[in-house]
């Protein structure tokens, strides 16, 4: 940094000097700028070296915090341990703030106080504080003895370096600290095997629903919390990272969702152990109910989830009216569920039948084909429809043997075991 000089007529830029040339030279308003210059570093000098305190009590907190999440506490942290953590650590940062910030920010620097640090190891010997001092009562002072003590202060300040007046060996002391605690946080994240970030997530945030850290790391679940028909099986599949030859990989299951109803299933892996499934439930028979289900990796558990069942699209017959050919002069009759049809050769069959869902569209296949042989009229869960009864030319053989019926729900989804 450039020493201040005095303005001059010359090219010299002594104070002293200047005057002796002719030129007034105010030699207070060099002294009451050098040491503004010099109280306002030192305020700042004293703020930094709090501020890289603080960083370095933060990040160590931050650090002691996920060592006691990730192997001190079995489990990791809980709820009421994060809240105690957040607030010792709010309470830490207050306290340093208004005790030890604050203060920098609105306190004067004493310009004695500035006067001291420049003449600190300088060629100053006390005439700046001597100057200062004297000058607060300079009817006690001969005449003239005081202006020279300010020129003689004046010409010796001149020779001072503008960045040499400042103490900076607390700020290089706690940056070097600060450095150390950084460079320690920052190696511990890299070597654990858990994650430091998390931890430090789930103290500054204990309301948030954060699993503690855990040496496995599960990377997916397939397919989670799902809805399937009854008597399906479903493969659930997981991708984990970390799993060691010892861990186990089980997944639990239950109807209940009650932990103590669960039932191991040992889940199978892959030749590089990441990737890890299961038919669930075991068996062939496939879903009969709702099913809850988590998995357990070494340290590392996954929420529960659920499979819910939905029911299979089912229509059935309700009712059957068998209308005679009129010269037989048979009333009409009407049998309830019962789908079976059986009648002479141009009775009027209709069919009701009734859907456990909404229907969007029926229709009736004859001889377990696939066509719409007789659309079905629908109108929520019931669908009506009405065909004639009749022999093949050989008169003696039915027209169709067997029929289904057949419906989709309002989603499209078709009943899969139409009864024949």
């Amino acid at each position: 940094m450039a020493t201040d000089t005095f303005p001059t007529g010359s090219s010299d830029s002594n104070p002293a000097r200047g005057a002796r040339g002719g030129r007034v030279i105010e030699y207070q308003q060099y002294i009451d700028a050098q040491l503004g210059r010099t109280r306002r570093r030192v305020k700042w000098v004293d703020l930094w070296a709090g501020m890289a305190l603080l960083a370095a009590g933060v990040i160590g907190y931050f650090l002691l915090a996920a060592v006691v999440d990730h192997w001190v506490i079995p489990g990791g942290l809980g709820t009421t341990g994060r809240w105690l953590l957040l607030i010792g650590l709010l309470a830490g940062v207050a306290v340093h703030l208004f005790g030890v910030v604050v203060p920098f920010l609105l306190r004067k620097v004493n310009p004695v106080y500035a006067a001291a640090a420049i003449e600190q190891g300088g060629p100053m010997k006390n005439t700046l504080i001597n100057f200062l001092l004297l000058r607060k009562e300079p009817t006690v002072m001969p005449d003239g003895v005081l202006d020279a003590m300010k020129e003689q202060a004046a010409v010796r300040l001149s020779t001072v370096p503008g960045d040499a007046s400042v103490d900076r060996s607390a700020l290089l002391r706690w940056c070097y600290v600060l450095a150390a605690v950084l460079i320690g946080a920052l190696g511990y994240a890299m070597v654990s095997p858990k994650d430091s970030f998390r931890s430090i997530r789930r103290v500054i945030s204990p309301w948030a629903e954060l699993a503690a850290p855990t040496r496995v790391r599960i990377e997916s679940v397939d397919p989670g919390d799902a809805q399937r028909r009854r008597d399906d099986v479903v493969t659930v599949t997981m991708r984990v990272a970390g799993v060691r030859e010892s861990d186990a990989v089980v997944l639990f299951y239950s109807a209940s969702g009650n932990p103590a109803d669960d039932v191991p299933l040992p889940m199978q892996s892959d030749h590089n152990r990441y990737l890890w499934k299961v038919a669930l439930p075991p068996g062939s028979e496939g879903l009969k109910q709702d099913l809850f289900y988590y998995i357990q990796a070494g340290d590392a558990a996954t929420p529960r989830y659920r499979i819910k069942v939905l029911a299979t699209p089912v229509i059935n017959v309700r009712a059957v009216r068998f209308d005679y050919p009129a010269y037989t002069g048979l009333p009409p009759r009407t049998i309830e569920r019962q789908g079976d049809l059986k009648a002479l050769e141009g009775t009027r069959v209709t069919i009701t039948a009734e859907a456990n869902q909404p229907i969007r569209a029926a229709h009736v296949a004859f001889d377990t084909a696939r066509n719409k042989d007789v659309e079905l009229k629908a109108e929520g869960l019931a669908a009506v429809g009405a065909f004639d009864l009749a022999l093949l030319k050989d008169r003696i053989t039915p027209g169709h043997t067997s029929y289904v019926l057949r419906f989709a729900n309002v989603d499209g989804e078709e009943n899969p075991k139409p009864t024949e």
